[in-house]
């Protein structure tokens, strides 16, 4: 499991996402004179390949399903994208913790009990940077779900309790 992140000029570190086993990363420097701004870290023990641009650009001229999987890889971070804009203009903290707790449980999570459990470590700051609010913000959300029995801890794992009503959260709009 690898995090992708930026930093800023002053330090600050935002999550973009996480790239889950079998997936590529880093593609785009390939295709492009594309200058890397972004940093991967393995969050988890972790077996990485680095292969050379040009290896790489012949393999999939040799692999047309290859170019299908990698196409598809940046077709979904792109929806995210796309996605986590749309979340910064047109929802609140609650709504985009929601969001992007189902999305974390989609990619990460593995039924227990009835229950949703996120397989990842995530602190409240890590999630604080995907959603694009303060740790603090962060931490207030959680609590108010964990309150309203929607959500619980285990350790740093988060427990979806009613994925459903996080849905309907989800899709709130400001002034809804």
């Amino acid at each position: 499991l690898v995090r992708i992140f930026r930093l800023s000029r002053e330090g600050a570190e935002t999550t973009f996402g996480y790239v889950a086993p079998g997936e590529a990363f880093g593609e785009l420097a390939v295709f492009g004179d594309y200058r890397r701004e972004s940093f991967a870290q393995a969050t988890r023990a972790s077996r990485v390949w680095k292969i050379p641009g040009t290896a790489f650009r012949q393999l999939l001229t040799t692999r047309p399903n290859l170019v299908l999987a990698v196409t598809r890889q940046i077709g979904a971070r792109f929806k995210r994208i796309e996605s986590r804009v749309e979340d910064l203009v047109f929802r609140d903290a609650r709504s985009r913790v929601a969001h992007i707790l189902l999305e974390l449980a989609e990619d990460f999570g593995r039924e227990e009990a009835g229950l949703v459990v996120i397989g990842i470590d995530i602190t409240q700051a890590e999630l604080a940077t995907l959603v694009g609010i303060t740790r603090q913000t962060a931490n207030g959300c959680l609590r108010d779900f964990e309150n309203e029995g929607l959500t619980t801890r285990r350790g740093r794992h988060i427990v979806l309790k009613d994925p459903a009503r996080l849905g309907e959260i989800s899709r709130e709009t400001r002034g809804a």
